[in-house]
This record gives structure tokens, sequence and C-alpha cells, in this order.
């Protein structure tokens, strides 16, 4: 049985504007991270770094969770880059995508 995440996304606004959606889903027993980010919140990276860090520890000692997983495409160096900075390592090759873990 896996656990609920129905309720773990969340959307950052500004006014009336969404900036950006963020979720956990369980895969194969591990929640994964996935995100939806506009080109105006990624034309804010220190913001856009410092939320994401924040949250990620936060959701992850609210919901009990010492590991997190994302998925990134092979090609998106830039995305590599990131999730070593947010303190993600690879983790492993997963069909066509590579799979970072993120540890407590």
């Amino acid at each position: 049985l896996g656990r609920d995440l129905s309720k773990n996304a969340l959307s950052l606004m500004e006014g009336d504007k969404c900036l950006g959606i963020a979720a956990l889903a369980m895969v194969k027993g591990v929640p994964r991270a996935t995100s939806l980010i506009s080109d105006e919140l990624r034309s804010r990276p220190f913001l856009l770094h410092r939320l994401v860090k924040r949250s990620i520890r936060k959701v992850a000692e609210d919901l009990n969770f010492s590991i997190v997983e994302a998925s990134i495409e092979p090609n998106d160096w830039e995305a590599q880059r990131w999730a070593n900075a947010l303190g993600f390592k690879f983790h492993r090759h997963e069909q066509k995508l590579l799979i970072y873990r993120w540890t407590k």
C-alpha cells in the first residue's frame, strides 16, 4: 500500500499568477519530486533555488521521508547541475531518464 500523496502538491502564486507547481508522487515506494516552473520563475534563479531547497527538507520532515528522488533527462545538463546543488546525487538510470536521489 502506498501513501496518499494527493494533497502533497503546491502552487507558488504571485497575485493571481501561478509561477510554479511542485508535487510528490510515489514511484516504486519512493517519493519522486516533479515540477512545472514558469519562465518568470526561472528568471529568478536565487529565489527558485532557495524555495526548492527549503521545501524539499520541510516536506521530507513533515511526511517522514528520508529519501526523495527526481528524474532528469540525460541531455539536460543544467537540471543535473541544479540537482547536485540542491543536494541530490546521481543514483541510477531508469529507462531513458537519470534518477537523482536526495537523502536526509
